[in-house]
């Protein structure tokens, strides 16, 4: 959103061309003032006042043209370029054919599904011109930077949803998170390490804290949504007793053993985003399969817990408490009778129980991960899931015996030679190797006048000759390049596996944000 630091300041009415006009204009030269100011006031001052003057305009932002605000463009790229894979994903609940649209049904059948406006107004206010004007100008910064390598110049994203609004969240500044000792980082003591870009991170750590104090986390989501906490404290008392009661049922000693097993469970939860990340783009690693397998095991383990003994737990302690006069009981409503259990439900409609089940089994269906995990180099798929692919591990597992019997009938065919090696080559197929020492050999042709003339010469290595014939031709027709064949499939098979797993992105993210509440 740094692009809308550029954006004019208006009304939402009117075309608003002649303002678009000097936005670069006014905003570059409001800048060259606040400088020349902070620099004139830094010379009468002292060296320190200066420095701090010139890093105060190193916040990094990007100036767009006027006509990347323009409210018609940006309409028309919200509308053509913006992909949300959760619109894309929902199903038809209405029956558009039983709806009268005067104006509508004259240009659109009745059988088309909902178009892209219709999709994004649910979520996207567009008479707005201010929203229009940011999101349309946000997509096109995005377009020419993160999305640039997209097909159609798109920018495809899971989800639209509302940030909280500036008044749900007390507002902290950071020399207020720092004065509090809220926050504390400390860096690395050799300077020259903290003033390296990109390396100020990798060399600090948080120091002591009132979040160094709290954090009791498992997992690295876990720690990020507790500083987000922090960062952000609630101002809604009722979020804030849904929080506390969430807190009381897990201190509750009838707890206790279901805690701990969510405690050992939450430490095998990784980095979701990371991964899904890595998968975008074409980059995943084995590990990060293995690792996904884990995080869905510990899912649905966490979740059969928060359903089952917990939940029961929740009910009786809910019964038990005594906040209120039978009487006020009676007539409150199912959240205030069953606090507790409304937080675990809560928690369980955001996770996707049996999306989850299906992809573990998918999953497991496909990578063998105790010996993938021996590799380490790529994902070995299991056996019987592909024939084709299985025949050429048991072909190739054989080969080192067939390539012998091959050898003895070759060196049969032919008595003039000593001895021969018939060898695999990927990308290259069978050889008969021959020891050029024990053959005359011409090295300034190459050529070998005792060799069989069925023998085409292929190439040298150290004291080895390379030779291709009739029979190493046929095995390159039966048997083939089994190497690039099984790791070709293999590489299809995973990205095919990527792709479901991707295709299950927006449940994914769903259920270990929920998770990371824990």
């Amino acid at each position: 959103m740094e692009c809308l630091t550029t954006m004019p300041l208006g009304s939402d009415g009117g075309d608003g061309s002649n303002t678009n006009a000097n936005a670069g204009v006014a905003v570059a030269e409001g800048q060259s003032e606040t400088v020349a100011e902070e620099q004139a006031a830094g010379a009468g001052t002292s060296q320190n006042t200066t420095r701090t003057a010139a890093a105060t305009t190193t916040i990094p932002y990007q100036l767009l043209k006027s006509s990347a605000f323009e409210p018609r463009s940006c309409r028309s790229v919200i509308l053509q370029k913006l992909r949300v894979l959760t619109l894309m994903k929902r199903p038809m609940t209405e029956d558009y054919s039983s709806h009268d649209y005067n104006n509508y049904n004259a240009t659109t059948s009745s059988a088309q599904p909902p178009s892209n406006f219709h999709s994004l107004a649910s979520v996207i206010n567009f008479d707005s011109q201010t929203l229009v004007r940011a999101l349309g100008s946000l997509l096109i910064y995005l377009r020419n930077t993160a999305f640039r390598l997209e097909e159609g110049s798109t920018v495809t994203i899971n989800s639209i949803r509302r940030c909280p609004a500036s008044d749900s969240f007390l507002r902290l500044y950071e020399t207020t998170l720092r004065t509090l000792r809220i926050f504390a980082t400390e860096h690395h003591p050799l300077v020259a390490n903290n003033n390296l870009k990109g390396r100020s991170y990798q060399k600090s750590k948080e120091g002591f804290s009132l979040f160094t104090l709290l954090d009791r986390t498992k997992s690295k989501a876990g720690k990020e949504r507790l500083r987000q906490w922090m960062t952000q404290p609630l101002r809604d008392v009722d979020k804030i007793r849904q929080r506390h009661v969430g807190i009381e049922l897990f201190l509750h000693q009838d707890s206790h053993p279901a805690a701990s097993l969510l405690l050992q469970k939450l430490s095998d939860i990784g980095r979701c985003d990371a991964i899904l990340l890595r998968m975008q783009r074409c980059c995943a690693q084995p590990n990060d399969f293995l690792q996904l397998g884990r995080m869905l095991d510990a899912a649905y383990a966490i979740v059969a817990t928060l359903s089952g003994e917990l939940r029961e737990k929740a009910h009786k302690l809910d019964r038990d408490l005594n906040h209120q006069d039978m009487e006020d009981m009676g007539r409150g409503t199912q959240q205030q009778q069953y606090p507790s259990v409304t937080f675990i439900d809560e928690l369980l409609q955001q996770c996707h129980v049996p999306v989850l089940r299906n992809l573990r089994e998918r999953m497991a269906s496909v990578i063998d991960e105790e010996v993938t995990a021996e590799v380490k180099d790529h994902c070995v798929i299991n056996f019987g899931f592909h024939e084709e692919l299985d025949s050429a591990k048991e072909t190739f597992e054989t080969l080192d015996e067939t390539l012998s019997e091959v050898g003895r009938q070759v060196l049969a065919k032919h008595e003039e030679l000593i001895s021969l090696k018939v060898v695999f080559l990927p990308q290259v197929g069978f050889l008969v190797s021959i020891d050029k020492r024990q053959h005359a050999h011409d090295e300034a042709t190459n050529s070998f006048p005792t060799i069989p003339d069925d023998f085409d010469f292929v190439f040298v290595q150290d004291d080895d000759a390379f030779f291709k014939n009739s029979d190493m031709n046929q095995l390159d027709e039966e048997i083939g390049d089994l190497d690039a064949f099984i790791k070709d499939t293999e590489a299809l098979i995973v990205s095919d596996l990527e792709e479901d797993i991707l295709e299950c992105e927006s449940e994914l993210r769903s259920t270990f944000s929920a998770l990371a509440d824990l």
